[in-house]
């Protein structure tokens, strides 16, 4: 009589298959982490921003100021004009706006940043829950 092939049977690759699909689910949530870590640095930046907005607003014309060029590097400046800042508005193309609307700007990226990071907050807790019933079948398979 000949002697059966080596072949996993059907519950050894259903558990390999579910193995994977898991592997996929946890790099998935992983980049899905690193995306609300990512925003969660824009927002703090955001918010930074907004207070030096903030703060030169209550600044007087033609007051000595140090502008901040790298960690603890400064350069001294005279402030001519405490209530407009010159933005980016992209194509090497600077723009003259007034303080309140780049604070406008500013509410509106935050805001989007928000709704961003709901999305993904979303997406790892459904992620998370796939996992989890994943991770159930595969004790099932092991059992």
């Amino acid at each position: 009589m000949a002697k059966p092939e080596n072949k996993p049977d059907k519950k050894q690759e259903a558990f390999q298959s579910k193995y994977m699909e898991l592997q996929m689910l946890e790099q998935h949530a992983k980049r899905v982490q690193q995306q609300i870590e990512m925003l969660e640095k824009q927002t703090e930046e955001l918010l930074a921003t907004k207070q030096a907005i903030s703060e030169i607003g209550t600044v007087k014309p033609n007051t000595d100021v140090l502008i901040p060029l790298a960690g603890g590097i400064f350069a001294k400046a005279i402030l001519t004009d405490s209530q407009s800042l010159l933005v980016n508005a992209g194509a090497d193309t600077v723009v003259e706006k007034k303080l309140a609307d780049v604070q406008r700007i500013l509410d509106d990226q935050l805001n989007d940043i928000h709704q961003i990071n709901a999305e993904l907050a979303g997406q790892l807790e459904h992620v998370q829950a796939e996992s989890e019933k994943i991770t159930e079948a595969l004790r099932s398979l092991a059992a």
